[in-house]
């Protein structure tokens, strides 16, 4: 279901970026700095939040990078084959710009995560954890001054290191362990330049 849902958000995202005109895709070059908020994340993967603010490293006509800052909550809640889990982590990243709004970007997550009453130990972990991001994606600033914009995104995402793992089961059979695998990883956000 929560697969079909977001199917769902991306196509819809991108058949209204694909319908609108295209100077209206034209990049800003007053703003350098900009706030967004991920308003996928509370639906899919659920009880997740997120923001990240963004700062221009250098522009050349349509050609731009950003550096971005972000905070990640991951709230505790139950996860069937885990326990009760929680996450919080600061991100880094860079966001690459190539045509218009199309971009890719890079994230590293450093985080502090939390599983209690593992679902098969009973035992509670604390971990230090390094996600790594990958995604492609496309911004579409609105009105005039194209201060307020909207990204949709879409990748990969991997946990490389976490210094006190736990056991991660298959399903809820509880029978196979498969460890840390690479996810779909995604958003939609809104944002503001200033």
């Amino acid at each position: 279901m929560k697969k079909v849902i977001l199917k769902s958000i991306f196509a819809t995202m991108f058949g209204i970026i694909s319908l609108t005109n295209s100077s209206a895709q034209e990049q800003e070059n007053s703003f350098k700095n900009g706030v967004e908020i991920n308003i996928l994340f509370p639906i899919y993967p659920g009880n997740e939040y997120a923001a990240k603010y963004t700062r221009v490293l250098w522009q050349k006509d349509q050609l731009k990078g950003e550096l971005l800052l972000g905070l990640n909550v991951h709230p505790e809640h139950f996860r069937e084959t885990e326990g009760k889990f929680s996450d919080y982590a600061l991100s880094t990243g860079y966001r690459q710009y190539f045509w218009k709004g199309l971009f890719v970007e890079y994230s590293q997550l450093n985080a502090f995560s939390s599983l209690k009453n593992h679902v098969t130990t009973g035992k509670d972990y604390n971990s230090f954890a390094l996600v790594s991001t990958g995604t492609a994606g496309y911004k579409y600033s609105f009105g005039k001054s194209k201060r307020i914009y909207s990204i949709v995104q879409m990748g990969i995402a991997k946990v490389v290191y976490k210094d006190n793992p736990w056991p991660i089961l298959e399903d809820n059979t509880l029978q196979k362990e498969v460890g840390e695998t690479p996810f779909l990883y995604g958003g939609v956000q809104i944002g503001i330049n200033f």
